[in-house]
């Protein structure tokens, strides 16, 4: 599927500082057969949203629509087991 981008509320700040590192934008790469990842999946996208922070989304092992996205985001994080960290790892580096 394609990812979807949610841009940062009008009235947040543009980032927010996390640990010495303005993150602007968050990628979730996510197991699509597992329950439990497609519940985390909204709720980090929620949480994001409520950071002021934009966030995409897709299944692991599938690429974003739009390349461009991995090199503007400044973090993925795998929701899932080893199975699913290793197919986001091989979905990224294909487009690498």
């Amino acid at each position: 599927g394609q990812p979807r981008v949610l841009p940062a509320p009008a009235t947040a700040e543009c980032s927010r500082r996390r640990g010495g590192v303005d993150v602007k934008r968050i990628g979730f790469a996510f197991n699509p057969t597992q329950p439990d990842a497609l519940l985390l999946r909204e709720r980090a996208l929620e949480w994001c949203r409520g950071e002021g922070i934009e966030a995409w989304a897709v299944p692991a092992g599938d690429p974003p629509g739009d390349p461009r996205l991995l090199t503007e985001t400044d973090a993925i994080v795998v929701l899932g087991g080893d199975g699913t960290f290793l197919r986001a790892a091989r979905a990224i580096a294909d487009l690498d």
